[in-house]
């Protein structure tokens, strides 16, 4: 997503500091793939696209790189006024042509939908990627930012269950999380069902903004940017959060990314969290992540979770 410069529209070719954006892209790319990451996800709308067109000139220049790693991107989000989504035969197939394009690829390993879009049925989207898959322009299917009852119905119409659901995650964005321990808990309603049918069908769970923008590295200064919580908690618990992430920084001897990172991989889902940083030093900083969620004790995850929540468990 960081790929491309700014997010005003127009070509790569019209950035001034094109050959620095490339340059970029294979800093970026060096980093995770020193990190063992070999799957990027791209969209169609990341930087109007010149986040895919800056990778596919990495490609062009580098072509071995394409046998050693998946390549993902969505389609389905229009912006503009109104921004919208569109799921339409015409606007995926088209989509998914102009991906390719620009990344100069000939398949794409999976297409998410990046939004539900009301005004196209499960059918129209399943013959869409149906015919997709038959001319071969992608091998696997998935989804993003959709329920448990949207994947069942995706399942329904195409005849096989999403291969990827995407959803935000993080310590911050602990909506799916909460949930599992809130119903019976809590008068309101609380949707739920999500994880146990990824985990049912076999869906590759992955999670967006898994590092919330860096929110809880200990050496940030603005303490008081704590917001509600999920569980309606006001208190200060960003502070707290970063207080409990500096020790376990300290007790792992790690980075605050991969303390960060480690809470969602602790978890038995199978989460792979989607890195959106183009630092290097970030993207080398979260390397330790799985490490450190195998260390990672019981009660330090619960730790973690009650500081970010501002308030224990019921």
């Amino acid at each position: 997503m960081g790929l491309g410069g700014p997010w005003e529209p127009g070509p790569l070719s019209a950035q001034p500091d094109a050959a620095a954006l490339v340059d970029q892209a294979h800093a970026a790319i060096d980093a995770a793939l020193a990190a063992g990451i070999t799957t990027f996800d791209h969209a169609d709308i990341y930087k109007h696209g010149r986040a895919e067109e800056v990778f596919g000139r990495v490609l062009a220049e580098r072509p071995e790189l394409r046998d050693s790693i998946s390549i993902q991107s969505k389609v389905g989000i229009i912006l503009g006024d109104p921004q919208r989504y569109d799921s339409s035969r015409a606007h995926v197939s088209g989509g998914v042509v102009r991906i390719l394009e620009r990344l100069g690829i000939s398949q794409l390993d999976a297409l998410l939908i990046h939004r539900p879009d009301p005004l196209t049925s499960w059918n129209e989207l399943a013959e869409t990627l149906g015919a997709l898959r038959e001319e071969g322009l992608v091998k696997r299917f998935g989804v993003s930012n959709m329920s448990a009852a949207q994947l069942a119905a995706f399942e329904r119409a195409f005849g096989e269950p999403p291969a990827v659901a995407q959803v935000q995650l993080s310590l911050q964005h602990r909506n799916l999380l909460e949930s599992s321990i809130l119903f019976n808990a809590t008068s309101e309603p609380v949707e739920s069902g999500f994880v146990e049918y990824c985990g049912a069908q076999k869906v590759e769970i992955q999670a967006w903004s898994p590092l919330a923008g860096g929110l809880f590295d200990p050496s940030r200064q603005d303490d008081d940017a704590c917001a509600a919580d999920p569980a309606g908690s006001r208190s200060n618990a960003l502070a707290a959060s970063r207080g409990v992430v500096q020790e376990l920084m300290e007790r792992y001897l790690c980075s605050s990314e991969a303390v960060v990172l480690a809470f969602l991989l602790k978890l038995p889902w199978g989460v792979r969290p989607v890195i959106g940083s183009t630092n290097p030093a970030r993207i080398a900083a979260s390397a330790d992540a799985a490490t450190v969620a195998e260390q990672m004790s019981h009660e330090d995850w619960y730790r973690l979770w009650t500081a970010a929540r501002g308030v224990s468990v019921p």
